[in-house]
């Protein structure tokens, strides 16, 4: 008992963060709060704690930061498995605005929040309790250099060779790059072998997450993703938006659908008379923990 009480004495010094490892729709992450001067190197920390066997793992690591502007409640950085930034993503910053009400970091019955993410203005609105968020993603984006892919002209519903075979892909950005590819059947997508290599393909400069799409009506799709930096994934906010958004501007759904992922369904609408892309889905945390610092960035791990 005297080691044990011990180690959870030295787990609340400064050398230690709080976190909780939160979901939406199966997408995890581990969501905490660095508000020191300089940040933390969170690019080296990810990598320790998403290690599923010598960390905690999950698809990725959300981190609150101080905005230093008014116009912001916090700002927020996204970091994929593999320590790259991750953009933006849908599903991890509703887990970060049920992290901020939960650990009471907003004024008591504040409904949104205002988040800074790689430069963007991202509102999320507490529904039911703050179980369910709507997340105001920004307009999509189109032009090549923005997404970027290698084309001198938007690519919509274009026929493109990609890891060997021919696809018919529409590429839009979320704030990070998607390429979407309709199907009739996702099942039938080996998405282990395909992902990787579109991800990839030099055809996306920054690499690109992908998207299967099987679309059952015009109010429901069916989607597998294969995301930048963490690969096959039960969920994505981004790619939800991006399929809504590239399955309307080519006439295969309404503006606003049921996008069912392997891990929960979301609901995505893209608001073209504001040229916004409005997403709802839940939030739930799994576990709270602290983790020690020092024994991730010295290549060992420590976590109670």
């Amino acid at each position: 008992m005297s080691n044990r009480s011990s180690s959870f004495s030295e787990a609340r010094s400064e050398n230690d963060l709080e976190f909780i490892k939160m979901q939406g729709c199966g997408n995890n992450f581990v969501v905490t709060s660095d508000f020191r001067t300089p940040a933390l190197p969170w690019d080296r920390l990810t990598i320790g704690l998403m290690d599923r066997n010598f960390g905690i793992g999950g698809d990725g690591v959300m981190v609150l930061r101080p905005a230093n502007s008014s116009k912001y409640d916090f700002e927020v950085l996204m970091y994929n498995p593999d320590g790259s930034p991750m953009g933006m993503c849908g599903n991890g910053i509703r887990c970060v605005a049920r992290f901020a009400m939960l650990n009471e970091l907003i004024p008591p019955g504040r409904e949104v929040i205002h988040f800074l993410v790689e430069g963007r203005d991202i509102a999320c609105a507490l529904r039911d309790g703050g179980n369910s968020v709507m997340v105001d993603m920004g307009p999509p984006a189109f032009e090549p250099e923005a997404i970027p892919v290698r084309s001198d002209q938007p690519v919509v519903n274009e026929k493109i060779s990609l890891a060997g075979q021919d696809f018919t892909v529409s590429c839009v950005s979320m704030g990070n790059p998607h390429c979407v590819i309709f199907v009739p059947d996702v099942e039938k997508v080996d998405l282990l072998a395909l992902g990787p290599k579109i991800e990839n393909d030099p055809f996306f400069p920054k690499r690109t997450n992908v998207e299967f799409v099987q679309v059952r009506s015009p109010k429901e799709l069916v989607v597998r993703v294969w995301e930048r930096g963490a690969g096959a994934t039960l969920a994505c906010g981004t790619a939800a938006c991006a399929v809504i958004v590239a399955a309307s501007k080519t006439g295969r759904t309404d503006s606003s659908a049921t996008v069912i992922l392997p891990g929960g369904s979301v609901e995505v609408e893209w608001d073209q008379g504001r040229n916004t892309v409005y997403l709802t889905g839940p939030a739930k945390e799994v576990f709270f923990g602290r983790l020690r610092i020092d024994s991730f960035l010295n290549g060992r791990t420590h976590v109670n």
